[in-house]
C-alpha cells in the first residue's frame, strides 16, 4: 500500500486461540474456523436440547402407559384404581428353599390375614404335570397334536371345534388318583390357625378340599362339576369320569349328544363371579400376600400381586419369573414349593395349631378318618358357592368328585355355560354372612 512506507511489514492479525501470528490470507481462514468451529458447538448444544426434550416426552409417554397399565389391570380384577397406585418399588431378597427361611416364618408369624395365590408348583410333587415348562404339559400336548402352541387345548374355541383332543389329554389332569403335596396341608394348617384369609387357586385339581382347605376359591374353576355345552344342564363331576379316564368325549342325554363339559375355566371363558366378589372382599383386608407355584402369567389372576403391593409379600417358586422384576414382591424364595414349606414348617411348628388329633403334625392329617363335607346345592342368587356344614376330616382315601362338590340342581333356566357360574369357590362361614350376591359378571381369562 501507498501509505506504508518503504521496508515496513503488514500490520500483524494475532489468532488469539493458538497464540500465532497470521499474515495476509491466512487471517480470513482462521476466521472461518472459528465461524464453523461456533456452528459446530451450536449444533451440539441443539442436539443436547432436542435429545433432553425427547427424553422427557418418553418418560412422560412411558409413565402414561404404566399409568394406563395400572388402569387395565384394575378394570380386569374389577377392583378401585387406587389399589394399583404406584408403590415402593420392591427388591426381592433371594432365597434358598434349603436355606434360611426364619424371615419368612416371621411374616407368617406376625400376620392375621394371609391371601395365597397358588398355582400347578403346589402339584408337582403329587404327580401333576406343570404347563409351561419345556417337556410339561403344553409342550406335550403340541408335539403330540403339531400345535403351534400347547394351551391351545384348553382355548374355549379349539374346544367348540373339536373337543376331541382335549378328552385324549384330561386324564392327565384329572384329580381321581393324587393326593395333596406338603403344600396343599400348609394350606390346610393356615386355615385352622385363622390366618389364612383365602387361597385363590388356578389349579383345577381341587387337593386344596382333599387337603381341608376351607377358604378356597378355585379361579379356574374344577373337575368337580361338569355341564352340557348344548343344553347347559348341570352334572356331577363323577357322571363323565369314565369319559375322562378313557379319553372318550361324554355326550348329553338329555338334548341328545351335546358335549358334557367339565366347569374349568378355559381361555376365552368368563370367570366365576365369585371370583371377584371374594377378591373385592379379601384384597383391602389382607396384609400379607403369599404366592407359591405360579409363573404369573394368565390374566386377569396375575394381576393380584400388583394389586397387593403396598403389603409384605413373598413369593415361593422353582424358578424366577418376570414378576419379579417387576418389584412386586419382598422375599423370593426359589424352589421346590414343598421342599420351601417344609422348612419354614420347622419355624412354625409350634405356633400354627394343627386340628387332627391323629399323627404327628401335618402328616396326622392324612391319616384321619374319612367324612362328608354336608353341604349341598347352591343357589342361583348367591354370588359365592358357600359350605352348608361343619368341615370333614380328610379321608385316608380319596372321595368320589361329586362328594367333595355336589352338583347343583338342574334347571331349564341354567345359565350358559360360557358364564362358568360361580359354583368353583367356596366362602369361610364367618364371612357368608358379608358374601352376598352382587350381580358382578365375568371376567375373560387371556391367552397367555
Amino acid at each position: 500500500p501507498q501509505h506504508q512506507k518503504e521496508g515496513e511489514r503488514p500490520a500483524a492479525a494475532h489468532n488469539l486461540k493458538g497464540g500465532s501470528v497470521l499474515l495476509g490470507a491466512d487471517v480470513v481462514l482462521a476466521e472461518e474456523e472459528e465461524e464453523e468451529e461456533d456452528e459446530m458447538h451450536g449444533r451440539a448444544s441443539e442436539a443436547r436440547r432436542s435429545g433432553a426434550e425427547r427424553s422427557e416426552r418418553s418418560e412422560e409417554a412411558n409413565s402414561q402407559r404404566e399409568i394406563d397399565r395400572r388402569s387395565t389391570m384394575a378394570l380386569e380384577l374389577r377392583l378401585p384404581r387406587e389399589m394399583f397406585r404406584a408403590g415402593p418399588w420392591k427388591t426381592p431378597e433371594i432365597l434358598s428353599a434349603f436355606g434360611d427361611l426364619s424371615k419368612v416364618a416371621a411374616m407368617i408369624r406376625r400376620s392375621k390375614r394371609i391371601l395365597v395365590l397358588t398355582g400347578a408348583g403346589i402339584s408337582a410333587s403329587c404327580g401333576i404335570p406343570t404347563f409351561r415348562g419345556k417337556g410339561d404339559f403344553y409342550d406335550t400336548v403340541a408335539r403330540e397334536f403339531d400345535l403351534p402352541d400347547g394351551s391351545a387345548i384348553m382355548d374355549a374355541h379349539f374346544f367348540r371345534d373339536d373337543p376331541r383332543p382335549f378328552f385324549k389329554v384330561a386324564r392327565r389332569l384329572y384329580p381321581s388318583n393324587f393326593s395333596p403335596s406338603a403344600a396343599h396341608r400348609f394350606l390346610r394348617r393356615l386355615d385352622d390357625s385363622g390366618k389364612l384369609l383365602r387361597d385363590y387357586t388356578q389349579n383345577v385339581d381341587t387337593l386344596e378340599r382333599v387337603a381341608g382347605v376351607r377358604s378356597v376359591v378355585y379361579c379356574h374353576g374344577s373337575f368337580s362339576t361338569a355341564v352340557c355345552t348344548r343344553c347347559d344342564r348341570k352334572f356331577a363331576g363323577e357322571y363323565i369320569e369314565d369319559e375322562i379316564l378313557s379319553g372318550t368325549v361324554p355326550r348329553c342325554r338329555s338334548c341328545d349328544g351335546g358335549v358334557i363339559k367339565p366347569s374349568i375355566v378355559f381361555f376365552n371363558e368368563m370367570l366365576p363371579r365369585g371370583f371377584y366378589h371374594s377378591l373385592s372382599e379379601d384384597a383391602p383386608r389382607a396384609d400379607l400376600l403369599l404366592v407359591m407355584g405360579t409363573s404369573l402369567s394368565v390374566a386377569p389372576v396375575s394381576h393380584i400381586p400388583a394389586a397387593l403391593r403396598h403389603i409384605p409379600s413373598v413369593f415361593i417358586n422353582a424358578e424366577s419369573v418376570s414378576a419379579c422384576d417387576e418389584g412386586l414382591f419382598d422375599v423370593f424364595v426359589r424352589g421346590a414349593c414343598d421342599d420351601a414349606i417344609r422348612n419354614i414348617e420347622r419355624h412354625l411348628q409350634l405356633d400354627l395349631p394343627v386340628r387332627s388329633a391323629t399323627g404327628d403334625g401335618i402328616a396326622g392329617m392324612q391319616s384321619a378318618n374319612a367324612g362328608g363335607d354336608g353341604s349341598s346345592g347352591s343357589s342361583r342368587d348367591e354370588e359365592v358357592r358357600r359350605p352348608a356344614g361343619p368341615r370333614a376330616s380328610v379321608p385316608a382315601k380319596r372321595p368320589s368328585i361329586s362328594t367333595m362338590r355336589p352338583a347343583p340342581s338342574s334347571s331349564d333356566n341354567a345359565p350358559s355355560s360360557s358364564e362358568n357360574e360361580d359354583v368353583f369357590s367356596e366362602v369361610s362361614p364367618e364371612e357368608s354372612s358379608s358374601a352376598g350376591g352382587a350381580g358382578l359378571g365375568g371376567g375373560v381369562q387371556e391367552t397367555p
